[in-house]
C-alpha cells in the first residue's frame, strides 16, 4: 500500500515553509503542494523512511537548507550555525509569489471585462444618451457636467465610506496573511483615487465646453457626446474599481479560505 500525508503532516509542510520565510498562507499552498507530490512519490520507492526523513531528502531536491529557520518547536532539529544564510527556498518562494500574482491579475481582469457584457453594456450606452440629451438640452453645460459629476462622486465616497467597507471587510485569523486578502485590501480603497481625481477631471471638463468653439476639431465631434461618453466610462471605472471588483475578490476568498475568516 502506498503511503499517503495525512491531515497533520500536511499542516507540517506548510508550518515547514513558514519557518523558511513564506508569509502567504496561498502561496505555502502552491509550495506544499509539491513538497506533498515528491514526498508521497518517494514513498513509492522508500517506504520506510520517516515523514521526517523524507521531507529532508525532497528538501535537498529542492535546493533548500531543511534546517534553515528551523525553531524549537518544529519537527526538525534546531539547526545551523548561520542562521540568516540563504535558505535555498528564495528562488522557488519568488517563483511560485510570482506565478500566483499573475494568477490572480489574469483573474482580477477577467472580472474586470465581465461587467462590459449586456446587460450592463446596455446600461451604459443608455446612461451616455440620457448625458447627451441633458447636455443638449441645457444651456450651461459645463455647469451641468459639474453637478452632474459632483453629485455622483459624492454619492459613491459616500456609500464606500458608510456601507460599502464593511460590505468587503475581512477579519482574518492574527497569524495568518493572504496575497488575495492583499489585493482585496488595495482594490477597495480605490474610490480614494477618485475622490482625489475628481477635482481635476470637473475642470477639465469645464473647460472642455468653454473652448468648443474655438477649435476645429468640435466641428467634427460633439462636445456634448465626448464629455458624456467620458462621465459615463469614468464612473464605470469606478463602480468596477471601487466595488464590483472587490466584492467578486473577497467572494473568492470566502470560497477558497473561509476557515480563516473570523465571524
Amino acid at each position: 500500500m502506498i503511503k499517503q500525508l495525512s491531515e497533520t503532516q500536511i499542516e507540517h509542510l506548510h508550518e515547514f515553509c513558514e519557518f523558511h520565510g513564506v508569509k502567504y498562507y496561498d502561496v505555502q499552498i502552491e509550495l506544499v503542494d509539491h513538497l506533498a507530490s515528491a514526498i508521497e512519490k518517494l514513498w513509492e520507492t522508500e517506504p520506510r523512511l520517516t515523514f521526517e526523513e523524507a521531507l529532508v531528502n525532497v528538501a535537498g531536491q529542492f535546493g533548500v537548507d531543511p534546517f534553515h529557520f528551523s525553531n524549537p518547536n518544529s519537527l526538525l532539529p534546531h539547526p545551523i550555525e548561520n542562521r540568516y544564510a540563504n535558505s535555498g527556498f528564495d528562488a522557488v518562494i519568488e517563483a511560485r509569489s510570482k506565478a500566483l500574482e499573475k494568477k490572480y491579475n489574469r483573474l482580477h481582469i477577467r472580472y474586470f471585462f465581465e461587467f462590459f457584457k449586456l446587460p450592463k453594456l446596455v446600461l451604459t450606452i443608455a446612461s451616455t444618451l440620457i448625458l447627451y440629451g441633458l447636455f443638449e438640452f441645457v444651456r450651461n453645460k459645463a455647469l451641468a457636467a459639474g453637478i452632474i459629476q459632483v453629485v455622483f462622486l459624492l454619492s459613491f465616497f459616500l456609500y464606500w465610506l458608510l456601507k460599502y467597507r464593511k460590505e468587503v471587510k475581512l477579519t482574518i485569523e492574527a497569524d495568518k496573511q493572504f496575497m488575495l486578502s492583499d489585493h482585496l485590501r488595495t482594490w477597495k480603497n480605490t474610490p480614494l483615487i477618485f475622490a482625489a481625481l475628481s477635482p481635476g477631471m470637473i475642470n477639465a471638463i469645464t473647460k472642455l465646453f468653454e473652448i468648443q468653439d474655438k477649435f476645429l476639431f468640435f466641428s467634427y465631434v460633439n462636445a456634448s457626446v465626448l464629455v458624456a461618453s467620458f462621465i459615463t466610462l469614468y464612473g464605470i471605472l469606478a463602480i468596477v474599481a471601487g466595488i464590483y471588483l472587490p466584492r467578486r475578490i473577497k467572494n473568492d476568498f470566502l470560497s477558497e479560505f473561509s476557515q480563516f475568516v473570523k465571524a
